[in-house]
């Protein structure tokens, strides 16, 4: 990355998600369309705010945290996650790293990266909310086979009675497997790859999959 010319600033306004270039020593370069109308309703001016103070703004961290995150990037590289505060009615998190692939160390810049998790928010609900059902109905089918095994136990059922009783508790455990099937298949296939994961994510697409996927089942 580089941090002049206007095919910075283009490349940076079609991002969905707001950035904040800075050099080392925290003094603001740039920041893109979509980080600027988010520093507006935070009253930050983006010329002016250092780095430090610009977490000060957007989070809740204090300033031995806030020093002590842009120092631990500087010093170990990688990448540092924050809850942003509530601006505009979405859910944020603040991501701050070293941007990669700089040919010369005077280049190095650090980006700041305000990503909407409110759809993923939203898609963690969804799965306890299935969660939750599935395990109501688990319930009331485990209620019923034990139901089912103390009348077989009982001596006074019998014949066609007691085989109906069985045949319900076979029914019943069929219906009790199927679901927990069903639980395997949704706790195994994620809508993203958790591992290989880069921001920003297509959060709308991956919620959209994700109450396809459970909407079978609920």
């Amino acid at each position: 990355i580089t941090v002049h010319g206007d095919e910075l600033a283009h490349g940076l306004d079609a991002l969905d998600t707001g950035v904040f270039i800075f050099r080392p020593l925290g003094i603001p370069v740039h920041a893109n369309a979509q980080m600027r109308a988010l520093l507006d309703l935070a009253k930050i001016d983006p010329e002016k705010t250092a780095l430090v103070d610009t977490l000060l703004q957007l989070s809740e961290l204090d300033l031995a945290q806030a020093e002590s995150m842009v120092r631990g990037i500087l010093l170990q590289g990688g990448d540092m996650r924050v809850p942003m505060r509530d601006l505009g009615g979405r859910q944020r998190i603040l991501r701050l790293g070293i941007a990669s692939e700089v040919r010369h160390r005077s280049q190095t810049v650090l980006v700041l990266e305000a990503v909407d998790v409110s759809e993923l928010d939203r898609l963690a609900e969804l799965r306890l909310a299935v969660g939750t059902f599935i395990d109501r109905q688990l319930r009331n089918d485990l209620e019923a086979i034990a139901l089912g095994a103390s009348l077989a136990k009982d001596n006074r059922l019998q014949g066609e009675a007691r085989g109906r009783v069985l045949n319900r508790i076979s029914d019943v455990t069929r219906r009790a497997n199927k679901r927990l099937e069903n639980v395997r298949e949704l706790l195994e296939e994620q809508p993203y790859d958790d591992l290989g994961v880069a921001y920003p994510v297509e959060a709308r697409k991956v919620t959209l999959q994700a109450v396809e996927r459970v909407a079978p089942y609920a």
